[in-house]
This record gives structure tokens, C-alpha cells and sequence, in this order.
């Protein structure tokens, strides 16, 4: 009887002390007579702690009342705090755009002062909403350049944040390897820095890897760690995802008994803190559980328990979930009507995630791939003939300053020579500049080849045919990316090895779905090379990649594999693009035989711009060795050097 009574004190007291620390906040933001970052600040905990999750239209209100205040105060921070406050929300509310344009604003503000706590905040948000649409390449620049200045400022507790979040980027791209390097690594600064909260962060993460890599003992252990360091912390956001992870881990195992408790636990926690999405996951959580133990009356009551915080949250894919786990259950039991509710429910949350803004989206994508397209060809083709006209003007009009020079004689022969061979040398320099021009022009046509931009239509309107609206803007998107990416290229000198990488990657992307994944690739670059501060000229690598693709991969039956390295040695870059299709033989004679022939014009561009990037270096050029590999396997290997140099040299 004691026990209980004690009991029942500890729940009226923690009540009535949240409730006490709430009122005294709000008496502080009342207050006129406080300092006005006083009330900021209590406003603020007053949003965090009783509206982000539980009310996030109030929390966007409230939040709109410590923007105004801040901005009539001129206090930058706080009014950068209030649109992060407010991107939160969208982000919760499942607006992307809106929640990108809302960070993107408070990003500006926290950049003018100077705030690097508010700039990394921004970008690790970002990144996470470029992730959830899909464009894992700005959410992989975003990440690493918030890495970057954590690592600037010495920050480790944001280093180790920073780690977490780029082992969880390729974790989705379920390169298990890598995520587990970031992981590991985010762990030894945790540690380091005594963070027992972020210590049981990582260690669930490393769970999530294992359990993913079908390793369940592995991550069992590591979701254990993980409860023992987070339970005594009283992390209940944290604690909660691991016991959702170890459920989805008991059910993997059959153990579904045991993954409702976990599920329970987790349900409990998300519920103290009012996190809704977060309780409707552990109800759907729990509800598939009993599913899978054929007990549908518990199933659907949890489903409809889930359902009813679906009505008031905007996240389609798990609503989506939802409806279809009741549609289901609904038809076994014979209950037709809801079972037609349920699906309608599924089908509306499935397309919005397809919504109209989706195809009007990709249409006018494609709109403007197509314009642009016609402009920089038509641009190209102009400014070749314009080059033209210069070169030939300038060489006449070198002729006629050579006569007038030899008709003045022999007393001003001197001052007209020095004249001469001062002129002689601007001449060069122009011709060289021009003949650089053309190369750039010629390599961005070679880079617009036709067969590559219709197949890629094509594979988009297949994705069309087939309804998959979502996938055909994926690919339509990263498609409007690569041909940004040639056109910035096109103007450059160099770029750096970093932004060389995420081009050939978007290239190697768009081939694989061409050509059905007929082949895989690999990029190494070696660890010792600065990716960001090393220049290169842009796109050498992209021609031979080409050919490997169209002329030997191409012909291979079985499938094959494309690999370039990238290493240093004595101040030099060495370029190897090997694959392992049939080789150049093989392919000169199914050519032959087919009645085509084809000369790598690309080849010859990447050769002349090496001479003409590099003619004038002290560091002599190599010329390019391309071998027809005859074991241990067909194939074809090119290799090239140039110098190394780093971004400085042509800042």
C-alpha cells in the first residue's frame, strides 16, 4: 500500500512540476520588464518542450510571435532561430519545399552573423529533407561541407553529429562498408569527449547496419549497448528509436512476442514526449506484429489507433503503410466497407506522394532540358564560326603588318623587329586562347551525344508508360543535373577532383539505367589526394569511360565492370580507366560486321587539351597508352598522367 501511494505521488508531482516550469516560462515571455533575450529564450523552451511534436501548428504560431518580436528588437539570431523553429515544422508537417525555403532563410541569417552552431544546424536539417526527395548528391555536398567546418572550428561534438549523419546517407544507399566507417568513427569522438548520448546514438546505428547486413547477433549486441548507455541518460527520443530497432530486429527473428514488448517500450517513450509520427510508427509497428502472429482483432486495433493520428499528420508514407495493413485485415475479416475505406485512404496517401506537382515538375524539367539543349548547340555552332572569322582576320591582318615592317628597311630594322616579335607573341597567346575555346566547344558537343540524350528520353518515357511518375522525375532530374554539370564544365579551366567525382558518379548512374545495369563501376581515388584543393581539367576521364561503355561493355554478354583510379606520385596524377568488355579487337571486328565504323573523336580532344593545358608545364605530359588486355580477362586499360596542382594555382 505504501508503494502504491508513493507511486501515485510521483505522478501527480512530475505533472504538476512540467506544468509549474510551463507557467513560469510563459510569465517570463509576458514579462515587459525582463531582458528581451530572457523572453526570447523562454518562448523558445515553451515551443521545444510543449508544441514542436505534439502541436506544430501552434509551434509554427509561437514561432511567428518570436520572429516578430526578434525582428522589432533587431536581434539576428533569434529571428534566424524562429525560421529554423518554423522549418522544423513544415518539415514535420511533410511541406519539403516550404521547410527548404524556410532554412534557407534562417541559413542566410546565420551565415551574415557569423553563427557556425546555426550554419551546421541548417545544413544537417537540409541534408536530411534533400535525402527524403530523393537527391542523395546535394545531400552528400551538404553534409561533407558541414563536416568540414566542424572539423574548421574544432567542434567534435558536431564531428561526431556530422559523422552520423553521413554513415546514415550511405547506409541508405546500403553501402555498408562506408556506413559503418562513418559510424565507427563518430563513435571514437563520442567516447573521446565523454558524449554517453551520442556514444548510444552510434551504437544503435551500428545496430541498424548489422541488422540490415542480416548479422543479427551483431546487432543485437550493439542495440544492448546502446539500451545501457541511453536508459540511465533518460533519453526517451533516443531510447525509443532503439527499441524500435530492436523490435523490427525480433521480427525478422520471429520472435514476435518479445517485439511487442520492444514496440511497447518504444510506443510508451514517444508518447511521453509527445512525438505523434513517432507513436503512429511503434502502433503500425505493433499492429504488423500481431499480423504476423494471426491475430487480427489486436492488429486492427492498433492499425486504427495508428490511423487516428494519421487524420492529423501529413506523412504519406507511413499513412500509406497504415492503409494498406488495415485494407488487408479488413477483407480477411469480411468487413468490405472499411476495407473500401481503407484502400481509398492507401490510394490518396500513395498519390500524394505522385501528386500533380510531381508531373508538372518533371514536365517543365523537361522543358527546359530541351531549350537549353537547342541554345547551347545553336551557341556552340555560332561561336565556331565567329572564332573563325577572328582567326582569319588576325592572321591577315599579321600579313600586312609583316610587309609594312620589311618595306620601312634597314635603319629602324631593330625597334620593327622587337616590335614584331612582341606582336607575334599577343598573336599567339589569342590563337591559344581560341584554339582552347574550340576545344571547350568541341568536347561539349562530344559530351551531347545524341544516342546517350535519346535513350535517356526513352527510359524516361518507359517510366511514364509504366506509371512511375516518381521514378521517371528521378531520373529525368538527375538527367537535368548531368547536363548542368557538362554546361558548368564547358566554361571551366579546372575543377576540382571532388566535383570531377560527383560528375562521373551522375554519369555511371544514368548509363547503368540505359543499359539495364549491364555493367557496375568503381571510383578510387587515393586517400592521400585532396579532393577539394586538387585542380583538374574537367571531364579528361568521361571519353574513355564512353568508349569502354559503347565499345566494350556493350558487346559483352555476361556482365561487366568499369573501374578508374586516380593516384599520386612525385607531383603527378595518373589517370587508369580499366574494363573488363571484350576489347578492342573483338570489337573492331563486331563493327566491321555490322557495317559500322567509328572514330573516337573524343580521344583526340582529350589528347589535344592535355597538350594544350599542359604544353608550356616544366612537368613533361605522357602521352596516352591505351593496352587490349588479353588476360586474365578481355578488356581495356588506358592510362595518362598529368600534374598535380592544387586549387590555388588557378584561383
Amino acid at each position: 500500500m505504501r508503494i502504491l501511494l508513493m507511486l501515485l505521488c510521483v505522478a501527480i508531482i512530475i505533472p504538476c512540476h512540467s506544468q509549474t516550469k510551463t507557467d513560469s516560462l510563459w510569465r517570463v515571455w509576458k514579462n515587459p520588464a525582463a531582458a528581451d533575450t530572457l523572453r526570447l529564450q523562454a518562448l523558445s523552451a515553451i515551443i521545444k518542450n510543449n508544441y514542436l511534436h505534439s502541436s506544430p501548428d501552434s509551434a509554427f504560431i509561437l514561432s511567428q510571435w518570436l520572429y516578430d518580436f526578434a525582428m522589432k528588437k533587431n536581434l539576428e539570431k533569434y529571428s534566424a532561430q524562429a525560421l529554423h523553429t518554423q522549418a522544423r515544422v513544415r518539415s514535420i508537417k511533410g511541406d519539403y519545399t516550404q521547410a527548404l525555403n524556410y532554412y534557407n532563410t534562417s541559413l542566410k541569417i546565420f551565415e551574415a552573423i557569423s553563427d557556425t552552431v546555426g550554419i551546421t544546424s541548417c545544413l544537417n536539417n537540409m541534408g536530411f529533407l534533400y535525402i527524403d526527395q530523393g537527391n542523395v548528391i546535394k545531400a552528400t555536398d551538404i553534409f561533407f561541407r558541414c563536416l568540414k567546418l566542424r572539423e574548421r572550428t574544432k567542434d567534435k561534438k558536431g564531428q561526431a553529429g556530422s559523422l552520423i549523419n553521413i554513415g546514415e546517407l550511405y547506409m541508405r544507399e546500403h553501402d555498408f562498408p562506408k556506413a559503418l566507417e562513418y559510424y565507427n568513427r563518430s563513435l571514437v569522438i563520442a567516447k573521446e569527449i565523454n558524449n554517453q548520448r551520442m556514444v548510444g546514438v552510434t551504437l544503435t546505428s551500428i545496430g541498424i547496419v548489422y541488422k540490415e547486413k542480416g548479422d543479427t547477433m551483431q546487432a543485437a549486441d550493439y542495440y544492448r549497448q546502446a539500451i545501457a548507455v541511453l536508459k540511465p541518460l533518460g533519453d526517451k527520443d533516443n531510447l525509443a528509436r532503439t527499441y524500435y530497432s530492436m523490435s523490427s530486429l525480433l521480427e525478422a527473428e520471429q520472435k514476435y512476442e518479445e517485439g511487442i514488448r520492444y514496440q511497447q517500450m518504444s510506443l510508451e517513450l514517444r508518447t511521453e514526449i509527445g512525438d505523434s509520427i513517432g507513436m503512429m510508427k511503434s502502433l503500425y509497428g505493433i499492429g504488423i506484429l500481431y499480423d504476423d502472429m494471426h491475430q487480427p482483432v489486436q492488429a486492427i486495433s492498433y492499425g486504427e489507433r495508428a490511423l487516428a493520428i494519421a487524420y492529423k499528420q501529413n506523412n504519406p508514407r507511413v499513412n500509406r503503410n497504415i492503409g494498406e495493413l488495415l485494407f488487408r485485415l479488413y477483407e480477411q475479416q469480411g468487413d468490405y466497407k472499411k476495407a473500401l475505406a481503407m484502400h481509398k485512404f492507401y490510394i490518396a496517401a500513395r498519390d500524394s506522394m505522385h501528386n500533380d506537382d510531381m508531373k508538372k515538375a518533371t514536365y517543365k524539367e523537361q522543358l527546359k532540358y530541351d531549350y537549353e539543349k537547342k541554345e547551347l548547340i545553336s551557341k556552340a555552332e555560332n561561336d565556331a564560326k565567329l572564332n573563325s572569322l577572328q582567326l582569319v582576320a588576325e592572321r591577315n591582318n599579321m600579313r600586312k603588318n609583316t610587309w609594312l615592317i620589311i618595306s620601312i628597311g634597314i635603319s629602324v630594322l631593330l625597334i620593327s623587329g622587337g616590335f614584331f616579335l612582341v606582336y607575334s607573341f599577343k598573336q599567339k597567346n589569342i590563337i591559344a586562347v581560341q584554339k582552347e575555346n574550340l576545344l571547350k566547344q568541341k568536347l561539349l558537343v562530344s559530351q551531347l551525344n545524341p544516342h546517350f540524350i535519346f535513350n535517356s528520353l526513352n527510359a524516361v518515357q518507359n517510366f511514364v508508360m509504366k506509371q512511375d511518375t516518381l521514378e521517371a522525375g528521378n531520373f529525368l532530374a538527375q538527367l537535368a543535373v548531368l547536363m548542368r554539370q557538362i554546361l558548368d564544365f564547358s566554361r571551366k579551366n579546372y575543377v576540382t577532383i571532388e566535383e570531377e567525382c560527383a560528375f562521373l558518379i551522375n554519369y555511371f548512374e544514368l548509363q547503368q539505367l540505359r543499359f539495364n545495369n549491364k555493367f557496375e563501376y568503381r571510383i578510387v581515388i587515393d586517400e592521400h589526394i585532396d579532393r577539394e584543393n586538387i585542380s583538374i581539367p574537367p571531364m579528361l576521364a568521361q571519353p574513355f569511360i564512353e568508349n569502354a561503355i559503347e565499345h566494350g561493355i556493350f558487346y559483352k554478354k555476361e556482365k561487366g565492370i568499369i573501374e578508374l583510379r586516380i593516384t599520386e606520385e612525385d607531383g603527378h596524377l595518373f589517370y587508369e580507366i580499366e574494363d573488363d568488355g571484350v576489347g578492342i579487337m573483338a570489337a573492331e571486328l563486331q563493327k566491321k560486321s555490322s557495317g559500322h565504323s567509328y572514330e573516337s573523336l573524343a580521344t583526340l580532344i582529350t589528347e589535344e587539351r592535355l597538350y594544350t593545358h599542359f604544353s608550356k608545364s616544366k612537368n613533361h605530359i605522357n602521352h596516352i597508352g591505351i593496352t587490349d588486355k588479353l588476360s586474365p580477362n578481355h578488356g581495356v586499360k588506358v592510362r595518362f598522367e598529368i600534374p598535380s596542382q592544387n586549387k590555388s594555382a588557378y584561383a
